[in-house]
């Protein structure tokens, strides 16, 4: 079995290694791999905001690129992101037979830990942008996709989970990102320019992979 996909100790041990916005830039990177997913939901449910958080994570790639982080700023971001007509409630009526409802709460959620991880060094926030790809999002998809939520022995849906074409292949992308991190002190606009363009995966999101 593929352990890498359910392990984070490991990873999180490696992201401490890097600077502050390096881990930051990690996370924007998988936010870029999941903006597609509000996209979708915001096409079909014809509801949402898919400009407004497409507009936030490009302020985040900017931040990324400056010698210092106005505060200010971020939590204006953040204020957007919590503004009506943004979040979609999972309770109401509006949306009880919407696809893509949760992706689009777990790619919310994974926006707004990157724009808190701007405002601390708690790497916390990191690793949680992490579970929000791929435990909230790629394990939830596959489980149901292939009913192993009705599997008695809830073991028995990791191995299948885990060696997924999904799950393997966004492991390989934070693997590949983390190790290109590594090998750059300086967060140039060209490096994070190719960074975000290579986790666009030409508009596709994680769970469209296949």
């Amino acid at each position: 079995m593929s352990s890498h996909f359910f392990e984070l100790d490991t990873l999180e041990q490696e992201l401490k290694q890097l600077s502050h916005l390096h881990q930051v830039a990690f996370a924007a990177s998988i936010c870029e791999r999941m903006l597609p997913m509000y996209d979708k939901f915001s096409r079909m449910a014809n509801w949402g905001q898919p400009s407004l958080l497409r507009e936030v994570l490009d302020e985040v790639w900017l931040i990324l690129q400056q010698k210092s982080i106005a505060q200010s700023k971020i939590r204006k971001l953040m204020e957007k992101i919590d503004g009506e007509g943004v979040w979609p409630d999972s309770d109401s009526d509006e949306f009880c037979d919407a696809y893509y409802l949760f992706e689009a709460q777990f790619t919310i959620s994974a926006l707004y830990s990157t724009l808190t991880a701007l405002l601390t060094s708690d790497s916390k926030y990191i690793i949680g942008v992490v579970r929000n790809a791929r435990f909230d999002t790629i394990e939830g998809f596959i489980g149901q996709r292939d009913k192993l939520y009705e599997l008695k022995n809830s073991q028995d849906m990791l191995e299948p989970i885990a060696n997924d074409p999904l799950a393997k292949q966004e492991v390989a992308k934070e693997m590949e990102d983390l190790q290109n991190l590594k090998k750059v002190d300086k967060l140039s606009a060209e490096f994070l320019e190719k960074l975000r363009t290579s986790s666009c995966n030409k508009g596709k999101s994680l769970i469209d992979l296949l």
